[in-house]
């Protein structure tokens, strides 16, 4: 529904999804609903399947009102983006990760933010991280050659 709705259109639009919600009390199919009647390209496709979010993920009106029903029960909500036909198919609790469950995720974390932070650094000093590191294996690989001729004792 769009911002400047008129009120005719806004009630004709709250109309129909009382009349949606009013078959699918009677039984009918919400998927097959869902991928008729749904005005959001997002989840019209897969039958208008929301998937598990969290509570802060939608609009405070949806959010409230598909958070304090249990599953199975469905209401019509309306938000700033219009009226919408909610079905709570199942609540879970949110996981929060162990420490060790978390611990490979941490250390990416950690190892990337190293890596933007010294590009950063290298950039506001001007310098090439890449140029710098190739000339640091050079010097290495010079220094395995081994040790370095005294050019005073070749010409004895």
């Amino acid at each position: 529904m769009a911002a400047d709705a008129t009120p005719a259109q806004k009630a004709a639009t709250k109309a129909k999804a009382d009349d949606l919600h009013k078959q699918l009390t009677a039984g009918a199919d919400f998927a097959k609903l869902a991928k008729q009647y749904s005005g959001d390209p997002g989840t019209r496709n897969n039958g208008g399947d929301l998937g598990y979010f969290s509570q802060n993920e939608m609009v405070k009106p949806f959010a409230d009102a598909a958070f304090r029903m249990k599953a199975g029960e469905m209401t019509v909500v309306q938000t700033q983006y219009g009226y919408h036909v909610i079905k709570v198919e199942d609540h879970k609790l949110a996981h929060v990760a162990t420490l060790e469950e978390a611990r490979a995720q941490i250390v990416e974390a950690l190892r990337h933010r190293a890596g933007a932070d010294q590009a950063h650094q290298a950039i506001r000093s001007g310098s090439r991280v890449g140029a710098e590191r190739q000339e640091t294996r050079g010097v290495i690989r010079k220094a395995r050659v081994g040790p370095r001729e005294n050019p005073a004792a070749r010409h004895r």
